[in-house]
């Protein structure tokens, strides 16, 4: 999946999200690797935007608590024919701390570059849990044993978002494959998509 979002559609959206008071804050940002630049290009006009945004997936459980998610991260400038710059190109990964979860790391990759028409940044992070069924279980019994599929395989959750800088000032998102959650309790879980102008954590 993915999509284009101008400053002026966004200016439009309304963007609140539900924060549960049991979530604790992100994690730490993780800082990407250097993107390429194009050489030998020509010299560019002078820039005409500077902009900052972020994509941001998550796992959210039944009671609307994110379990984990990770927002990628660029703050560009652009003259309307190339990417002229960019900075603080990161990634805030978040597992939500009561239910034991253990990380890949965050991953990073670039499409397009610096004097190119658009620079993507792709993250991707994979989390492992045991608890996540555990929990559930302990809540609801041998019903939510029966909620989770009868499944006892550790809850897999693997997020890969990618935030596009443009040319023009504006910004594309999207998703890589392979998202998706499996093992115990998994089935419970929806994905849920954010973005914006702006950081998002």
């Amino acid at each position: 999946m993915s999509g284009t979002l101008s400053a002026a559609d966004e200016a439009k959206l309304n963007a609140s999200s539900a924060q549960s008071s049991l979530s604790p804050t992100a994690g730490s940002r993780t800082n990407a690797t250097a993107a390429p630049t194009r050489k030998g290009a020509v010299a560019n006009p002078a820039d005409y935007w500077s902009e900052t945004a972020f994509e941001k997936n998550s796992y959210v459980d039944p009671l609307d608590i994110t379990i984990v998610s990770l927002a990628p991260n660029i703050s560009w400038t652009a003259n309307g024919s190339t990417i002229t710059s960019y900075s603080n190109a990161y990634a805030v990964p978040y597992a939500f701390q009561y239910d034991g979860w253990s990380s890949s790391g965050v991953s990073f990759s670039w499409n397009g570059c610096v004097n190119c028409e658009n620079l993507q940044l792709n993250s991707s992070d994979t989390w492992r849990n045991t608890d996540f069924e555990a929990v559930i279980v302990a809540t609801m019994g041998a019903a939510g044993y029966a909620a989770c599929g009868f499944n006892s395989d550790p809850a897999v959750f693997q997020l890969s978002p990618f935030i596009r800088a443009g040319n023009n000032g504006s910004f594309a998102w999207g998703y890589n494959s392979p998202s998706g959650a499996a093992g115990g309790c998994s089935n419970l879980v929806h994905f849920r998509e954010n973005h914006g102008f702006g950081n998002g954590s």
